[in-house]
């Protein structure tokens, strides 16, 4: 089975020193600072494309220091059902990612407040399998890559 990625085109370029994921007005954006080997793709719609099937927005990749940031942009604030999304999209890449540290990224419009132990049970489960981080935003979330 060929991998999603191997054939697919980063929409930025190798060592771009800012990359930006966007839609309907919530952004993350990526400052590559060290100029390091970098990839962005989009994911739903892009190299994952066909049924509706549960998936994250982007992924971009630092090659350099292996680092993978599953990128949901989330209109309603359900934070718990964006991380199943980049889970879900963590479980079919990560053969073609193998030693990467895989980490999640959520912006937002606004958090439902209500699933706020979930969602906290949901990253302490992040870091044990993935060993990754899951930061969110409200609108717009900016980071050192």
């Amino acid at each position: 089975m060929s991998g999603y990625l191997i054939h697919a085109e980063s929409i930025c370029k190798t060592r771009q020193k800012i990359i930006v994921s966007r839609e309907q007005n919530m952004e993350h954006v990526a400052t590559n600072a060290e100029e390091c080997t970098v990839r962005h793709f989009k994911i739903d719609g892009g190299v994952i494309t066909g049924p509706k099937s549960i998936r994250c927005d982007y992924l971009l990749l630092n090659d350099d220091n292996p680092a993978a940031y599953f990128i949901e942009l989330k209109r309603n604030g359900k934070i718990s059902e964006a991380i199943d999304q980049i889970w879900a999209t963590i479980e079919l890449v990560k053969r073609e990612l193998p030693g990467y540290i895989y980490h999640g990224r959520i912006v937002c419009k606004g958090v439902n407040k209500v699933q706020a132990s979930q969602t906290v049970h949901k990253v302490r489960e992040h870091r044990k399998r993935y060993k990754g981080s899951i930061i969110q935003g409200t609108n717009k979330l900016e980071e050192n890559i």
